[in-house]
């Protein structure tokens, strides 16, 4: 799996990484039938620096055709931006890189994971031109996107852009600065 990733990381959490057989490796799932990886879960659990994985990703992800959940959340890769070939990932269900680490544009290319039905890109460190690009997540059921920065959408319809997921059932948009500076009262003195 080496291949895939370049990880840094404290404490243990990934010691049994040392075998050949990847699929008895902690984060790793794979299919009971066919061997193949499922599902890569290196979240953060305890949301706290001695279970910190950096580093990059990798294009060889894509080798993992069976992929269909990745959880990088609550992890710190040092502000690199969201690498564009996770579009790229075709059976992704799931896909979790909320307060991760990663900074920037979040890719339009997400916007080709027709099977994914949850996507967490929630961090203030991220940002949108539009929301065009969410059209094309048709199975989208669950999107959490808070503190992303949206001022740039505020002003276009991107309603309308949320209301073509034809399955959506919870949105999370707190923090995002969608409807601009909220002004001060004014001062009784």
């Amino acid at each position: 799996m080496y291949f895939v990733f370049v990880l840094l990381y404290s404490h243990n959490c990934l010691s049994s990484w040392r075998n050949t057989n990847c699929c008895q490796w902690q984060g790793i799932r794979c299919d009971n039938v066919t061997g193949a990886v499922v599902a890569v879960d290196l979240h953060n659990p305890s949301h706290v620096e001695f279970w910190n994985i950096s580093g990059e990703l990798r294009p060889s992800l894509m080798k993992l055709k069976s992929l269909s959940h990745l959880d990088l959340s609550f992890n710190t890769f040092s502000g690199i931006p969201i690498p564009k070939f996770l579009g790229s990932l075709m059976h992704l269900q799931y896909l979790n890189l909320s307060k991760a680490g990663f900074a920037g544009l979040i890719p339009p290319h997400l916007g080709n994971l027709s099977h994914l039905q949850s996507l967490g890109l929630a961090d203030y460190s991220l940002h949108v031109k539009n929301l065009e690009w969410v059209a094309g997540l048709v199975s989208l059921k669950h999107f959490r996107m808070d503190g992303v920065d949206l001022p740039s959408v505020a002003t276009t319809d991107w309603v309308s852009a949320l209301n073509q997921l034809p399955s959506l059932m919870k949105l999370h948009l707190s923090s995002c600065q969608l409807f601009g500076q909220i002004p001060s009262p004014p001062s009784l003195n």
